[in-house]
């Protein structure tokens, strides 16, 4: 059995079976990880509120593949912006598991929070290099956190109405 103790910002919660919670964190340790929180929902958890998302915590991790938080103490909450949650979200889906980049660390712990455009560069998507996916115009201002894609103001129709809620524009 291993474990680990490291620094981590937690970047979303979900419940998981009737008192557990998977968490989903970024931690230095291991980069991207999703850990089960044994009794994190239960009202009498002493853990649940270290654990929301925002939160920048000390935990013990312990496991063997899946890997089950122990412990868990807040070292300070990050401010959640509408800005913030969606970065979190988009973390969440596209960062690969156990891939750690310092540069990446340093901005999600920034205050005042980092700009989209900076994650997006420091994570490979940079959109000074960046074309529109439908027509290829360059640097197009808006990106697509759902589908990690570009797109140019014309172009945006031609993605669909619901789209409008998903994007960053710089």
């Amino acid at each position: 059995m291993q474990e680990i103790v490291t620094d981590a910002i937690v970047l979303d919660r979900e419940p998981a079976g009737e008192s557990d919670a998977r968490l989903f964190l970024y931690t230095r340790a291991r980069g991207s990880i999703a850990v089960r929180a044994i009794g994190a929902r239960k009202i009498v958890s002493k853990l649940s509120s270290h654990l929301e998302p925002g939160s920048s915590i000390r935990c013990r991790l312990v496991g063997n593949g899946g890997f089950h938080l122990a412990d868990a103490l807040v070292s300070r909450r990050l401010p959640l912006t509408i800005e913030r949650v969606r970065l979190f979200q988009f973390l969440r889906t596209v960062l690969l598991p156990n891939d750690f980049d310092e540069c990446l660390w340093e901005l999600l712990e920034q205050e005042p929070p980092a700009h989209f455009r900076s994650v997006l560069s420091c994570i490979g998507f940079d959109p000074e290099h960046a074309h529109c996916f439908f027509c290829g115009a360059g640097k197009p201002p808006l990106f697509d956190t759902n589908d990690a894609r570009f797109l140019c103001d014309e172009c945006l129709p031609r993605a669909g109405a619901l789209i409008a809620e998903r994007l960053v524009r710089w």
